[in-house]
């Protein structure tokens, strides 16, 4: 396993908040409330496995954690008329507090997939992570009830 870095938690971090931009967008906000499960994380192009995340959705906040520890609660706008969809994080806790983050999303059957540039960088176009671009990709599946 791994070790969590710095770079890993800021970018799951910014994975959570969403909140839509008219009404097109409540179905996604709709769609994602409630908890979900990290299955896959990839930060500047290196896969992370054994990482426990959870997120919580609630309204235009979301809340993460990886191994128990908060990466970020923040505030989301979600875009679903962009072609890829975006969403945009104000993050109120964790250790990239007030600061600014943006990414993509994407929402099929159960996963709901992001691609997080770092925060105050330039947002992604696709789901990629290569070496040194900062990016966090992730994916999750609804957590059990």
């Amino acid at each position: 396993m791994k070790p969590i870095t710095a770079g890993l938690l800021l970018g799951l971090l910014a994975i959570h908040p969403l909140v839509a931009q008219g009404s097109a967008g409540s179905e996604d906000i709709k769609a994602i409330q409630g908890d979900w499960t990290m299955v896959s994380a990839t930060l500047n192009g290196q896969t992370f496995s054994g990482v426990a995340g959870t997120r919580h959705v609630a309204g235009d906040t979301t809340t993460v954690t990886v191994n128990d520890q908060l990466l970020m609660r923040a505030i989301f706008v979600l875009n679903p008329s962009a072609s890829p969809k975006t969403i945009d994080y104000q993050i109120l806790e964790g250790p990239d507090r007030r600061s600014h983050q943006v990414g993509i999303y994407q929402w099929s059957d159960s996963t709901l997939s992001f691609c997080l540039a770092s925060p105050g960088g330039a947002r992604p176009t696709e789901f990629e992570s290569k070496a040194g671009d900062g990016r966090t990709c992730s994916a999750w599946t609804r957590a059990a009830r």
